[in-house]
């Protein structure tokens, strides 16, 4: 059907645009142009005509160029074949209308996961427009996006920003979406989108599926509302890490520095400290244990029983490499 309506109105934008070319550039929509053609036919005087069914800018540009521009007539023929699919054209979107009327009413039944999640409108409007149920679930979501958007190839020198639902389709005219804050709304429409189509593949194996009653389009239109519920929450400010409460009268752990390594450096003598320097002795019997040659060390009970002897017993003129 809605091909038939397409040939018939490139027919028409054919034939009539021998009278008028510029008619079809200012009115887009099939049943307005095939409406205004009726209207005007071959006058030659627009004041006859009522244009109260169209904007105001667009029928005061009409008016303008029908006034300003010479407009040849058509043959009777001609005319009579361009009525006849104009027409055509008003009856074919009449019985569209019935048939999306009838598809709202039923899509409830037919496809209860996606009229969930869009509305039993939307849902008609995409069925409608992929050619059924099993072709709308075979799209992509990316495809989905686009069936029923506008066309904005030609506007003849018009701004584009007065596209309709900024060159979405149809589900840009959901609930969800049109809830969502203008900034979020494209966003929320690509979700929307992802859902419905797997919404749509579980309705079109209903025969196979179990599932029946639309408890997965509710699940998932919860899952959109969640998600986008979250899009608008606020960031969570980050905290200063507060500083330590000051411990008055404590000391603080010292760190390794010249202050704290000046007393081993006082027990330096010809550039060796005193541990060192005993750790290089060859102890004797007296000990028990002999210096280790592999490891340049011994153990640190040895070690301090003879620094103790060494700096007690003897005599601090003798070195202490004179083991007696």
């Amino acid at each position: 059907m809605e091909k038939e309506i397409e040939s018939l109105y490139d027919f028409v934008k054919t034939m009539y645009g021998r009278r008028f070319k510029e008619l079809e550039l200012m009115v887009r929509d099939p049943l307005d142009y095939a409406r205004l053609v009726k209207k005007i036919g071959n006058k030659m005087d627009l004041s006859e005509v009522s244009l109260e069914d169209l904007p105001a800018p667009t029928a005061l540009a009409i008016s303008m160029l029908f006034s300003i521009m010479d407009m040849p007539t058509l043959e009777e023929s001609d005319l009579q074949r361009v009525l006849d699919a104009c027409d055509r054209i008003i009856e074919l979107t009449e019985t569209r209308k019935e048939v999306l009327g009838f598809l709202e009413s039923e899509t409830s039944s037919a496809a209860p996961n996606l009229s969930a999640i869009l509305g039993s409108s939307i849902t008609a409007k995409l069925v409608e427009e992929a050619g059924g149920l099993a072709s709308l679930a075979s799209m992509p979501a990316c495809n989905v996006k686009l069936l029923g958007r506008e066309e904005i190839d030609d506007l003849l020198g018009f701004s584009s920003a007065t596209v309709k639902n900024n060159g979405m389709g149809h589900v840009f005219e959901c609930e969800i979406v049109q809830s969502t804050p203008p900034p979020l709304r494209k966003r929320a429409c690509r979700l929307v989108c992802s859902k419905a189509a797997l919404a749509a593949r579980v309705d079109a194996t209903t025969t196979i599926n179990s599932t029946k009653g639309g408890e997965i389009g509710r699940a998932l239109r919860e899952e959109i509302l969640k998600t986008i519920n979250k899009w608008q929450e606020r960031p969570l400010l980050k905290s200063a890490t507060p500083l330590p409460v000051p411990r008055i009268g404590e000391s603080k752990k010292k760190r390794g520095g010249r202050r704290y390594q000046a007393p081993y450096g006082r027990a330096q003598a010809g550039g060796l400290s005193l541990i060192v320097r005993v750790n290089r002795f060859v102890y004797t019997s007296r000990y028990g244990l002999k210096y280790d040659l592999e490891n340049r060390s011994c153990s640190s009970t040895v070690v301090k029983a003879f620094v103790m002897e060494l700096l007690i017993c003897w005599p601090s003129s003798r070195a202490p490499g004179h083991v007696g």
